[in-house]
């Protein structure tokens, strides 16, 4: 049985995924059914097994695994099972990394690869240096001409793309009563980028450190500091979730916040978690 490229990455990252196929589709002397990536047609799973036993068929069958590593991916269950799985196999593992992210964001032993970064001058040469080292460990030939080339750009273009476009960031100021709404953010794959509250044994901080969502707490300077954050990313849209009553502490974040024209504040209150659904969430990220 021939042996898998194996591409881990998550659902809303199907379009970056599926450039990269096309690029060592174009770059290396692979057939469709020696690439496995999860979303793209062509290279799914087959039907009628279980999701998990598959995966682990396949990461067993892999010659080397190339992670796709973004926000949303660093949250996902399914990433951390095949990266997790890979490395305790030994399978060489490339992670590409998107803007913002450096190696100490994987987690574990992971961060001690050598990564691609996609966002920095080096990105092509270092990409054709791992095409060199996939082409040896699958012993086929890299294929030559312009079309490898043109593919890597593609890939990169949409890289730089969707790194810059106006995302749907969540930044949460939660406490107990975030729970529910945490959960619903991480299941639809939105990202979050803070979670503030003032106490640290609120039961939404201790979901948001479980799954790596970053957090504040305790003061006024550290809600300053994620609204710094805020301020040093224009090119992405925040959603500012304020689920307190609290009247001074609600004034204190429309004073704060009112200025930045990248930041979305809602202030939806504790009875906002009682009835709330995916698509009241949907109807917020519109």
């Amino acid at each position: 049985m021939k042996k898998l490229v194996f591409i881990s990455h998550t659902e809303s990252d199907k379009n970056l995924a599926e450039k990269l196929v096309d690029f060592l589709l174009s770059a290396l002397e692979l057939d469709p059914e020696e690439i496995r990536c999860t979303s793209v047609p062509g290279h799914q799973l087959p039907l009628g097994e279980r999701i998990s036993e598959h995966l682990k068929k396949d990461i067993e069958l892999s010659a080397i695994m190339i992670a796709l590593v973004t926000r949303s991916s660093l949250r996902s269950n399914w990433v951390e099972f095949e990266l997790g799985a890979s490395w305790s196999l030994g399978k060489p593992i490339i992670p590409i990394l998107s803007a913002g992210l450096k190696p100490s964001d994987l987690p574990g032993p992971l961060s001690e690869y050598s990564c691609i970064r996609a966002d920095v001058s080096d990105a092509s040469s270092r990409f054709l240096d791992a095409v060199v080292n996939i082409a040896s460990v699958l012993n086929v030939r890299e294929r030559s001409g312009g079309k490898p080339l043109s593919k890597l750009k593609d890939f990169l273009e949409a890289f730089h793309k969707w790194a810059s476009e106006p995302s749907q960031a969540a930044v949460l100021g939660a406490g107990t009563s975030g729970i529910k709404m945490l959960r619903l953010l991480y299941e639809m794959d939105i990202p979050v980028v803070g979670v503030y509250d003032k106490r640290t044994e609120a039961e939404g901080l201790g979901f948001a450190r479980e799954k790596r969502f970053p957090v504040y707490y305790g003061s006024s300077q550290e809600l300053l500091r994620l609204q710094s954050f805020c301020r040093s990313q224009p090119d992405i849209r925040f959603h500012f979730l304020l689920m307190s009553e609290q009247p001074g502490f609600i004034k204190f974040v429309e004073d704060n916040w009112q200025h930045l024209s990248n930041c979305l504040l809602f202030r939806l209150g504790k009875n906002f978690t009682v009835n709330f659904t995916k698509q009241d969430i949907y109807g917020l990220f519109k």
